[in-house]
């Protein structure tokens, strides 16, 4: 059914049904259950719908009816609303508040426990928790989010397995021009930078970290580890984590040169050449 119809069905403007469809108004949940009713979603997905709708205007709705943001993510995602500053190092993959829904797709996919649907409701999760980036805050000022990633990361593509040549290749493209675009027209509230290999032991080969710095609390670590996640609270480890980010900041290319890097990669990756190999310092 069209969204006029959808009106005529249940005596409803298509301005209203536009304005809820665009996110612009929320509608009330026995609304909800009559555009339901009118398409002949019914069952689970009905339920499941219903109570996405019940908690709508709560500020943290993505927590509230979803499977599979279990207790972890869901304290992320309140870090991520609350805090002035995120500080993110990734030597593997592309930090989540930067990935495309294709790449966020892949990623979660690898859990071959999830369905299809299951997986596109926590991909949309992910971009959702992405409005952080741009949304205004009343109470607190905008959020600046500093990717730290290694070089690693961006020269093993997801989407596309280099070793048998089989894939689809537009989906690293997409998200190596979005790492470009992001750094560039965010460019005051995120930080696109890349920690190039072949420097040696640092303590950041020890794995991915995230530090939430808040405008009135203590800062807080998040460790995410395969299948699993904790905080880290006690200032001692917490200190120690932004010296370990302090060290990656040196050892890392500047904020142009990083979305100079980006740009190549993406640049030889759309001629179809391959981008393993190691950076080749320039004469």
């Amino acid at each position: 059914m069209s969204l006029r119809e959808i009106g005529r069905h249940l005596d409803l403007s298509h301005t209203t049904l536009s304005q809820w469809q665009n996110g612009k108004r929320v509608p009330e949940v026995e609304d909800v259950a009559a555009v339901l009713g009118a398409v002949g979603v019914t069952g689970e997905t009905r339920d499941e719908i219903l109570d996405l709708a019940k908690h709508a205007v709560d500020p943290n709705w993505l927590t509230t009816g979803v499977p599979g943001i279990n207790q972890h993510l869901a304290g992320v995602i309140q870090c991520e609303q609350t805090a002035t500053e995120i500080v993110v190092w990734q030597p593997w993959n592309v930090p989540g508040l930067t990935q495309t829904l294709r790449v966020a797709r892949e990623v979660i996919s690898g859990d071959e426990t999830l369905t299809r649907i299951e997986v596109d409701e926590r991909a949309t999760v992910r971009m959702e928790r992405q409005e952080v980036l741009t949304v205004e805050r009343d109470s607190l000022p905008p959020l600046v989010l500093s990717c730290l990633i290694g070089e690693a990361a961006l020269r093993d593509p997801i989407g596309y397995d280099l070793l048998s040549s089989t894939g689809d290749r537009t989906i690293w493209a997409e998200q190596l021009r979005h790492l470009v675009e992001v750094g560039t027209v965010y460019g005051d509230r995120v930080e696109v930078r890349v920690v190039p290999t072949g420097q040696g032991w640092h303590s950041g080969r020890s794995g991915p970290f995230t530090i939430y710095n808040f405008a009135k609390n203590p800062s807080i670590v998040s460790l995410e580890p395969h299948r699993s996640g904790s905080f880290l609270y006690d200032e001692p480890d917490v200190r120690d984590y932004k010296i370990a980010a302090g060290k990656l900041r040196r050892r890392a290319m500047s904020e142009p040169e990083s979305l100079a890097f980006i740009a190549e990669l993406l640049e030889e990756w759309e001629r179809g050449n391959d981008i393993r190999y190691p950076r080749v310092p320039k004469e």
